[in-house]
């Protein structure tokens, strides 16, 4: 498991805002090809010399690459299927792209009279070759081209070319100015296998709507989101009148009506973008290519995250509605045993073989609650929905299902419905486990407050195994669970009590247990570090022993040398339980865990009363 994920040409000059140093020390491809290519070199040739050369070196106010933001998960055609790009007006090519890798964002526009590195003069267009182009594609590292923006209407010859050329560097839409010549268009886009948005250049775009009536879906019209602002369309309005023939928005918004307002942050003018994408998911209007208009918000480079964070805000409703909506589509998963890869057993095998997982999760259960419930508690358990999904998750199914029934201190529910999550329904469980999530889930700002606010007030969270990586795009949860993430491999090492006198550690009776798993190794420092100062570590794990692990890992490694397995924490009135196992099926057969497990989810349901009070900070574990 692992973190697989614009600037207007007018106001932005590089050497006048004094970042020349910053883009020489950023972009290595810039620099390697101004130093390679003379004025007459061609471009491919100083391309394939870099060949062998890492796609660009990240720039140095990079964010983190995590794939599991809203700018890349909306583009998700199991979701939205809103394809979300950043301009590079006033920049190469090759520079937008690492400016886009920067800001985690996935797709970029390129433009027709858009230079393609700062080393020459060629423009990102038709007259490259395949072999460049090939080239180009293989310095993108993740990035893809989204959109390729003609600036000028030409012959249809030179039409024809240019959607070639934007198949061929994998653009999905070309954007193309009003009054366009529409004739053999659909011809040219079908054979090109692009789609073809005509930029409306007016609010109520009548005449072009009626010239593409008829006309197949790979045409459609290009809408400027701070025109509709301007001439005061709500989008709503706007929406009603384009409908399914919206293929591309220019993201724009207004500080006031008419040709006196200026552009702004998207969400803080008058363009209503929330309600522009909570009508789009409405209308189901998808796919649809998105461009975010950088003009006049974006004057140095690291204005740009500010810029799409803002689009993030505005579009988090509308897609959270989204994510909700699809949670009711994911199944609870049961299937303890799995046919290996091209193995189709008879079911009265696969039958035998679960039977016999299931009993030995059983034989693991404690025999009766280690505290008395103090009234019937009910237990909601989700598990991941949209990333990776481990094959153990039926394990911990099996073995929440079970520990309740035997032990009478729970009622279980197993639903994947994230409106369970909103408030007051939530307010009908005493605690909410998440089960190995990994990817998103709490996309819904109401599902977010619901959970939040449940937890201040005195409900009960627990997870397990890679919940750390849930929701990686909402800070507060990686505050609440404790960690966001961690580096991991499967190896050997011995698990050790590391708050004895806890409860939630009885089940191991003081012992050390040699144990083979997928252990995370918690940082000390940085964004998904381990919260020390806020949780009670309750068990850790020696690693590193030759003696124990004959391939000692050269990973990560913390200072102290402590790897905290599973902890407590209070959040407001609230209680949190996490243990990072479970990633082998061995870990619910085995007692000493199992029994831990039980206890801390009756620590979590708030029936088992435990110290919470963080352990003392080392020199080195609380950052």
């Amino acid at each position: 498991m692992s973190d697989c994920h614009g600037v207007d040409k007018d106001r932005f000059d590089a050497s006048s805002l004094g970042v020349g140093s910053w883009r020489l020390g950023v972009v290595v491809l810039t620099g390697a090809l101004a130093a390679s290519l003379g004025p007459s070199t061609p471009l491919g040739a100083g391309l394939q010399a870099e060949a062998q050369q890492p796609a660009f070196e990240r720039a140095p106010d990079a964010l983190e690459r995590v794939t599991w933001r809203t700018r890349t998960l909306v583009s998700d055609d199991r979701l939205t299927n809103w394809n979300f790009a950043i301009p590079g007006a006033g920049l190469p090519f090759l520079e937008m792209v690492v400016r886009a890798d920067a800001a985690v964002v996935t797709f970029v526009e390129a433009s027709s009279s858009q230079r393609v590195d700062a080393a020459g003069s060629r423009t990102f267009g038709a007259a490259l070759t395949a072999e460049e182009i090939a080239s180009l594609k293989s310095r993108m590292g993740e990035v893809r081209v989204l959109t390729y923006r003609l600036e000028k209407a030409g012959s249809r010859e030179s039409f024809e070319r240019a959607l070639r050329f934007a198949r061929d560097i994998g653009a999905e839409t070309v954007v193309v100015p009003s009054g366009t010549s529409l004739d053999g268009m659909e011809a040219i886009a079908d054979q090109a296998n692009v789609n073809v948005a005509v930029m409306a250049d007016s609010a109520r775009p009548a005449a072009l709507l009626k010239t593409l009536a008829g006309k197949g879906k790979r045409i459609g019209i290009g809408i400027d989101t701070g025109l509709w602002a301007q001439e005061g369309v709500s989008p709503a309005d706007g929406l009603a009148l384009v409908k399914d023939r919206l293929l591309y928005l220019k993201l724009r918004d207004r500080s006031g009506r008419g040709p006196g307002g200026r552009n702004v942050l998207l969400g803080q003018g008058i363009g209503d973008l929330k309600g522009l994408f909570l009508e789009m998911e409405r209308l189901r209007i998808r796919p649809v290519s998105m461009t975010l208009d950088t003009a006049g918000v974006v004057s140095a480079p690291g204005d740009l995250f500010k810029a799409v964070d803002a689009f993030e805000s505005v579009v988090q409703p509308a897609y959270g509605i989204n994510f909700t909506a699809f949670s009711k589509t994911r199944p609870i998963r049961w299937d303890v045993v799995m046919p290996a890869k091209g193995e189709t057993p008879a079911p009265e095998t696969l039958r035998k073989a679960g039977d016999d997982v299931r009993a030995k999760i059983v034989a693991a259960i404690p025999k009766q609650a280690y505290a008395a419930p103090k009234k019937r508690r009910k237990l909601l358990v989700i598990e991941s929905l949209h990333g990776m999904s481990h094959n153990t998750i039926p394990h911990t199914n099996e073995m929440i299902e079970e520990m309740g029934k035997i032990t009478g201190a729970w009622e279980s529910e197993f639903n994947n419905d994230l409106d369970n999550l909103k408030y007051p329904k939530i307010k009908e469980y005493d605690g909410v486990f998440l089960n190995s999530i990994v990817g998103e889930l709490l996309a819904e700002p109401a599902v977010r407050e619901g959970l939040a606010r449940f937890v201040k007030e005195g409900g009960g969270l627990g997870g397990i195994h890679g919940t750390p990586w849930a929701s990686r795009n909402w800070d507060e949860f990686a505050e609440m669970i404790g960690a966001q993430s961690a580096p991991h491999r499967i190896e050997q090492g011995v698990m050790k009590v590391y708050d004895p006198a806890s409860p939630l550690m009885k089940p191991f009776v003081g012992k050390e247990l040699p144990f083979r798993e997928e252990y995370y190794r918690f940082e000390h420092e940085g964004h998904g570090r381990l919260r020390w100062d806020s949780v009670r570590v309750l068990l850790t794990v020696a690693l590193d022993d030759p003696k124990i692990e004959p391939r000692p890992w050269n990973g990560y490694k913390r200072p102290d040398n402590i790897y905290p397995v599973a902890w407590i924490r209070t959040y407001g009135k609230g209680r949190v339980f996490y243990n990072s196992l479970g990633h082998m099926p061995e870990t619910f057969m085995t007692p000493e865990i199992v029994g831990h497990f039980l206890a801390g989810l009756q620590f979590m349901l708030g029936d088992l009363a435990a110290d919470t009070t963080p352990n003392p900070v080392t020199r080195v574990s609380g950052r």
